[in-house]
Order: structure tokens, then C-alpha cells, then sequence
């Protein structure tokens, strides 16, 4: 569970590569449009930031750019001349001063992993990578049920939709939960909704962690807390800390303590503290090493039917490996 572009989906993606049996060709083939699709939202999203933030380009910005972005968006493979656009516009210095910003408006995260890696993506005989996968974004609609196994647990997981119009449908099918994930993303610390663009996103995660964690049903049904994002999250504090948002924090601008701020936030909104445990972990989900390591240990605490503590610290420690 979790609120809108927390990262969901991408932990789900990982259980199926943990502990399922990857991705079928289809489901390859799904998320290979994604990735065109995701390319040409992002390359559109901040043509209009340029205009919107009123930002010049270095150059004279091509004019049928915008119009070739939509007229191509359902075609298997997109042109040559609109891919050779949008890396002249990628590579402009106004647009990557407009995605510095991009806490301003409504960017999707694999944007700079999708114009890294834009030749091979979109190359006619393009098949995503297990990492690709991972990046692209499709919005989730509806609750989704997957099963796995996990050693000697059979696993049940819901993937449900974390824009406010889908979270009605959600406490009944955590009712007999052992544990609730709550995934919410750490680096949206700057970010506004999309539901609404005024109401700060970590805000309304607290607000929605509250609605679960204090819901009558999950009195005594401990939660595992992920904070999410923290690649972007490191990155983004070295120029806006979170006091620039958060007035009341006095830490001072570094990753632990800034991280450590949040973590006792969710921490202090349970109100049973004697009969449910939070349990936080800082997540990078898109990598496979670092969440198979979190996974495992909160499926050993579960499978114990009582939650392990683990020292803060421990949840503190960064896996930089990557699958």
C-alpha cells in the first residue's frame, strides 16, 4: 500500500524476480511500448516546462517536435528524425537546467534512465532488460493479485492502485494481513501531488499512512515501512535539504539525519504503539541486490509470526550494488 508514484509496482516487479519466474515474452513486449511511451511523456512533459517555467533554450527549438512526440506515441518503433529531436533537446542546457527543476511539475522518474539509454530503447529490435523493466513506468489501475512461493511460504500480494479514487477499495483485502507493506517515496520530500498539485506528496503520505496504520481493522497488524527512492533522495538534499520544507527540522543536511527525520515522523502517527511495531527500511526498489536483502528479512520476520526489531541503524545502511 502506498500513495500515487511510491514505487509500488517496481517492488512488486522485483518479488516476480525473486521469487517467481521473471517476465514472459508478453509482459516484455507491454513494457517495451511502456518504454516508448514513458520517452515521449518525458520529452513532451518538459518541452512544457521550458514554456511554462519560461526557460530559453540554447538553440532554436525544433518546431514539429511536439507534434512528432504525439503522432508517434502508438507506433512500435519511433522515427529516426524524432529520436535525433529529442537527444538535440535532451542535450540543450536550458532543458537540463528545466529537469533540475523538475520538482516543480510532474516528471516521471526514468526519465534520465530513459534518455540515457535512448538508441537501444528505441531500436527496432529492442527487448527490455530485467533493469528496463524495472524503470518503466505503467500506471496501476484496479487492485492486481500475484502468488509466489518463498521457500516453504506461499505469498499472496495485492498491487493496488495508489491514486486517492482507487484507495477505497483497498482495507478489504488486508484484513486478514500478517504484516502491511507502506511504501511511500522519500525523494517526493519537494514534490506536490498529481491529484491536486498543491498538497505537498509526503504530506499526503503521512496523512494516508495515518488513515492505515490507525485503521480499526490494523490495530495489531505491524507494518513494514519503506521509504523509497533513496538514490533520488541522497542526491536531491545536496541542493534542497528538507528544511526548506519541513520547518521544523533543526538536523543538520545529511543523508542519515534527514532520513532518520522521516522515519521518526511515520514512526510517531502510530497511535498503538503497544500492540503494532512500524518497521522502516530505506529502499532503492529498481535495485534487485538491495531489495532481495530487505525482502528476505522481512519474509523471515513474518514467517516467525512475531516482527523482528532491527536497529535503526541496520535499515540505515545503503546497498550500492547493483543487479
Amino acid at each position: 500500500i502506498g500513495p500515487s508514484e511510491s514505487g509500488k509496482s517496481t517492488v512488486l516487479k522485483q518479488i516476480t524476480l525473486i521469487y517467481g519466474t521473471g517476465f514472459t515474452p508478453e509482459q516484455a513486449a507491454t513494457y517495451r511500448e511502456a518504454m516508448h511511451t514513458n520517452l515521449l511523456v518525458a520529452i513532451s512533459t518538459l518541452i512544457k516546462a521550458m514554456d511554462s517555467l519560461e526557460i530559453p533554450y540554447s538553440f532554436k527549438k525544433p518546431e514539429s517536435v511536439e507534434e512528432r512526440t504525439q503522432r508517434y506515441s502508438d507506433l512500435p518503433k519511433v522515427p529516426e528524425t524524432t529520436i535525433s529531436a529529442i537527444k538535440q533537446l535532451w542535450a540543450d542546457s536550458g532543458v537540463q537546467y528545466c529537469f533540475s527543476r523538475a520538482n516543480e511539475f510532474q516528471l516521471v522518474d526514468s526519465c534520465a534512465y530513459i534518455m540515457e539509454n535512448i538508441d537501444r530503447v528505441s531500436d527496432l529490435n529492442f527487448v527490455p532488460t530485467d533493469d528496463d523493466i524495472l524503470n518503466a513506468r505503467i500506471m496501476t489501475h484496479g487492485i492486481h493479485e500475484s502468488k509466489f512461493k518463498a521457500g516453504k511460504m506461499s505469498l499472496v500480494i495485492y498491487d493496488v492502485g495508489g491514486h486517492r479514487s482507487e484507495r477505497k477499495k483497498w482495507a478489504q483485502f488486508f484484513e486478514d494481513a500478517q504484516a502491511i507493506i507502506f511504501i511511500v517515496a522519500v525523494s517526493a520530500y519537494d514534490q506536490v501531488c498529481m491529484e491536486d498539485e498543491e498538497t505537498s506528496r509526503m504530506v499526503e503520505g503521512f496523512k494516508l499512512f495515518d488513515s492505515i496504520c490507525n485503521h480499526p481493522l490494523f490495530t495489531k497488524t505491524d507494518m513494514v515501512l519503506f521509504l523509497n527512492k533513496i538514490d533520488l533522495f541522497e542526491e536531491k538534499i545536496k541542493v534542497r535539504p528538507i528544511s526548506l520544507f519541513f520547518l521544523d527540522y533543526r538536523g543538520p543536511n545529511e543523508y542519515k539525519d534527514s532520513a532518520k527525520y522521516f522515519v521518526k515522523r511515520f514512526q510517531n502517527i502510530n497511535k498503538f504503539p503497544e500492540d503494532k511495531k512500524i518497521y522502516p527500511h530505506l529502499t532503492h526498489a529498481t535495485d534487485t541486490r538491495q531489495t532481495k536483502k530487505i525482502l528476505k528479512s522481512v519474509l523471515d520476520s513474518i514467517q516467525q509470526y512475531d516482527m523482528i526489531f532491527f536497529p535503526l541503524s541496520t535499515h540505515l545502511t545503503k546497498s550500492t550494488d547493483r543487479h
